[in-house]
C-alpha cells in the first residue's frame, strides 16, 4: 500500500503570545533534552551490540534486541518523566535510521561488488590472449557468437519497445553474468572483449586505446576506494547538541584580548548552529486528537490576531488570512486543530493546522472521521482513517518564506 505525506505548518494555540510560546517551548525542550539524546544513545548501543555484524549481514536489526536496548535506557535519570509516546518514538526513529542505513550499506556493497568485477573484466588484448591461450582472431570470432546469442536472448525476452540505454543495460547485465558463471576461458575472454569495447569488434589495440583503458580502470579503482571507506567507517550518527560543542570550544580557546579576533571566532562558531532535533514519530491515529478550536477554548482567529500581533509570525498569519478572504468568494475555511497525546492528554498543548492549503482536504477529512469515531467507538475503527500517523518536525523559520511561495 502506498503512503501519501501531507506537509503542514503547526501554529501553537494559546490566548496570549506567552501561552503559545509555552507550547512551543515544551516540545522544543522535550526534543532536545530527552528525545534526541535518547536516540543518540540508542544508536550507539545498537552499533556496539555483539550481534551487529549479523544484523548487517541480514540487513535488519533484530526487533527484540532493539527493544531490550531501548528499555535499558528508560530508567536513566535524564529520561525520567518522558511521555510514553515520545519514548516509543525514540525506538521507531532508531529502527528507521538503521533500516535506511543498512539498505544504503547493502546498496554500497552491491555497487562495490559490481566495480570489483568490472575491474577484473577489463583487460588489454594482450592480457586476453595470454589468459585464453588463443590468438585475437579466435577471441573476436567467439565474441561475435556471444553477442549474437545475447541479442537473440534480448529480443526473445523483450516484448515491449525499449530505449537504446535500456537495451544496452540489459546486454551488459547478461554479459557480466555470463563472465561470472562460465568456466570456459575462451568464452570468458570473449565476453571481456565485448564489455571492454562496448559490444564492438574492433581492429588491433593502439597505445591510445590502452591508455584509455588504464584511465577507465583507474577511475573505477577510485570509486572502489570511496565505497570501501564508506562501508568501513560510516555508522548512523545522532544529532549532537551543537550548543554544548560550542561551549566546549569556547572553553578551550583561552583568553582573547583582541575584539576583532573574538568577533571572527564568534562568527565562525555561530555558523555551526545548524542543529535540529530528531523528529517525534506518532505511529497510530490514536496518538493525536483532531478538533475544532472551540474544544481548546480558543477565541476566533480574527479577534485573537487583532489583540496580539507582536511577532513576525503572528503578523504573517494575519496577512495570509486577510489575503485568503480577499481572494475568495466562498465561505471562510474551517479551522482545524490537532492535539498530541502528551502530558496525560493535557489538551492545552495543541496546534492549529496551517500552511499548505492545497492538502487541507485531508485535515478536514481527519476531523470528520474523528467526530464519527467518537460518536460510536463500538461500530467505527480508527484503522481506516485517512491520517494514520504523523511526524513532528522542527524547521528553521525563514522570514517572508510564505510570501515567496505565492
Amino acid at each position: 500500500m502506498s503512503t501519501i505525506t501531507y506537509p503542514f505548518r503547526l501554529d501553537a494555540l494559546g490566548e496570549t503570545p506567552k501561552a503559545r510560546e509555552e507550547v512551543r517551548r515544551y516540545f522544543w525542550e522535550l526534543m532536545i533534552q530527552q528525545h534526541t539524546p535518547l536516540i543518540n544513545q540508542l544508536n550507539l548501543l545498537v552499533a556496539q551490540h555483539p550481534s551487529f555484524p549479523d544484523w548487517q549481514s541480514n540487513n535488519a536489526v533484530n526487533a527484540d534486541d532493539l527493544k531490550r536496548l531501548w528499555r535499558s535506557l528508560e530508567k536513566q535519570p535524564q529520561f525520567e518523566g518522558m511521555p510514553e509516546r515520545a519514548f516509543v518514538s525514540t525506538r521507531l526513529v532508531t529502527n528507521n535510521t538503521y533500516e535506511s542505513w543498512l539498505a544504503l550499506q547493502a546498496k554500497r556493497q552491491e555497487d562495490l561488488n559490481k566495480l570489483l568485477h568490472s575491474v577484473e573484466v577489463l583487460k588489454t588484448d594482450g592480457e586476453l590472449i595470454a589468459i585464453s591461450g588463443c590468438d585475437l582472431d579466435v577471441i573476436r570470432n567467439r565474441a561475435k557468437e556471444a553477442l549474437s546469442e545475447v541479442n537473440a536472448q534480448i529480443s526473445k525476452e523483450s516484448k515491449k519497445k525499449k530505449s537504446k540505454k535500456a537495451i544496452e543495460g540489459g546486454i551488459y547485465k547478461i554479459l557480466y553474468a555470463k563472465h561470472r558463471t562460465t568456466e570456459d576461458l575462451l568464452e570468458k575472454c570473449a565476453v571481456a572483449y565485448l564489455i571492454k569495447n562496448r559490444f564492438e569488434i574492433k581492429s588491433d589495440e593502439t597505445e591510445k586505446d590502452i591508455k584509455k583503458l588504464s584511465d577507465r580502470i583507474h577511475s573505477k579503482k577510485k570509486e572502489i576506494e570511496i565505497l570501501q571507506k564508506q562501508l568501513q567507517s560510516c555508522l548512523p550518527k545522532g544529532r549532537p547538541w551543537v550548543g554544548k560543542d560550542i561551549l566546549d570550544e569556547v572553553a578551550s580557546i583561552g583568553v582573547i584580548e583582541d575584539e576583532t579576533e573574538w568577533n571572527s571566532i564568534e562568527s565562525a562558531l555561530l555558523k555551526k548552529q545548524t542543529f535540529m532535533p530528531h523528529p517525534i514519530l506518532f505511529e497510530s491515529s490514536d496518538d493525536f486528537i483532531w478538533a475544532e478550536p472551540a474544544r481548546f477554548q480558543i477565541e476566533d482567529l480574527q479577534a485573537e490576531e487583532e489583540n496580539s500581533r507582536d511577532t513576525e509570525i503572528e503578523e504573517l498569519k494575519a496577512k495570509n488570512l486577510q489575503a485568503e478572504k480577499e481572494s475568495s468568494n466562498t465561505e471562510p475555511r474551517k479551522r482545524v486543530c490537532v492535539c498530541f497525546k502528551f502530558k496525560s492528554f493535557d489538551e492545552k498543548y495543541a496546534f492549529e493546522v496551517a500552511g499548505d492549503y492545497r492538502h487541507i482536504h485531508a485535515v478536514w477529512q481527519a476531523l470528520r472521521e474523528h467526530k464519527k469515531y467518537d460518536g460510536n467507538t463500538d461500530e467505527n475503527t480508527s484503522a481506516v482513517f485517512l491520517v494514520r500517523s504523523a511526524t513532528l518536525i522542527w524547521r528553521e523559520y525563514k522570514k517572508n518564506e510564505n510570501e515567496k511561495r505565492k
